[in-house]
């Protein structure tokens, strides 16, 4: 094998493999740590899909809406970044957080039912898509068309999780059952690792969030859910009644709500 044959098999090898450590760095599915350092103003704790609107770890230092706010308010923030439900636990454990940012409601109501909750302000609309590999080989147009014993159709894992629960009914919406279906092939454990799984062709579709999509453009293309049939959650950013300095968090989801921080989730494939 000469070395023009063997850089043609490296580079394309090494690019997933970039890919892959780079997803399973910044969405790691260990529980959070939640903690405040000591020159911080803020404790911002962010479900991991909404990460990159409020960190923007593919673009410069203090490029995301926290940077962006500190710029503008000269008000540092610690982030810590999970599923919501575990955000969740970390923080009835420990009591510490300032402003909890996520587009699951059930959290939200756990918020709520535990005395947690100043303020809320919507964000943004978190909306899922059902991914499938770039040409669309099996000609997929609807939720319906998942129901084919040709498609290796991939769900996510997580049980108690917002995407499990919005697949579960998505399916109803389109007649269908997951329990019923008997071509999911594959369960991954969160929404990147499932649109990893289209992405290197492991399954042929999957319901996946819109700025999950995004990731995998090369390979992949979105189909569009119909908007009377689909199941679309609101971001929110909730002030916390553990925060510190509850002026700064409210300061903090305002900026969220309005314009530039807005635009920052507009950016990342939220509507």
């Amino acid at each position: 094998m000469n070395l023009k044959t063997v850089s043609m098999i490296a580079v394309p090898v090494i690019g997933l493999l970039v890919v892959v450590w780079v997803i399973s760095t910044l969405f790691d599915t260990q529980g959070p740590a939640i903690s405040r350092r000591d020159e911080s103003d803020l404790l911002v704790l962010c479900d991991e899909v909404l990460r990159y609107p409020i960190d923007a770890p593919d673009m410069e230092h203090e490029a995301g809406a926290i940077g962006r706010f500190f710029r503008r308010s000269g008000i540092k923030a610690d982030t810590a970044f999970g599923r919501s439900e575990e955000l969740y636990e970390a923080l009835v454990l420990e009591r510490t957080g300032d402003v909890f940012i996520t587009a699951d409601q059930n959290v939200i109501d756990q918020l709520n039912d535990a005395g947690l909750v100043l303020e809320k302000r919507k964000i943004a609309r978190l909306v899922p898509y059902i991914l499938v590999r770039r040409g669309n080989p099996h000609e997929l147009q609807s939720v319906a068309d998942l129901d084919n014993a040709d498609i290796r159709l991939g769900v996510v894992s997580d049980q108690s999780g917002l995407l499990r629960r919005v697949t579960i009914e998505l399916l109803e919406n389109s007649g269908l059952s997951m329990h019923e279906l008997d071509n999911i092939t594959h369960t991954e454990d969160s929404p990147y690792s499932l649109g990893m799984a289209v992405n290197v062709n492991r399954v042929d579709a999957a319901i996946v969030w819109k700025p999950v999509a995004r990731h995998f453009g090369r390979n992949t293309e979105m189909i569009a859910i119909d908007e009377d049939r689909n199941v679309i959650s609101a971001v929110k950013a909730v002030v916390l009644t553990s925060a510190e300095k509850p002026e700064n968090a409210a300061w903090f989801a305002e900026f969220l709500a309005g314009g530039v921080g807005r635009q920052m989730f507009e950016m990342y494939g939220f509507e």
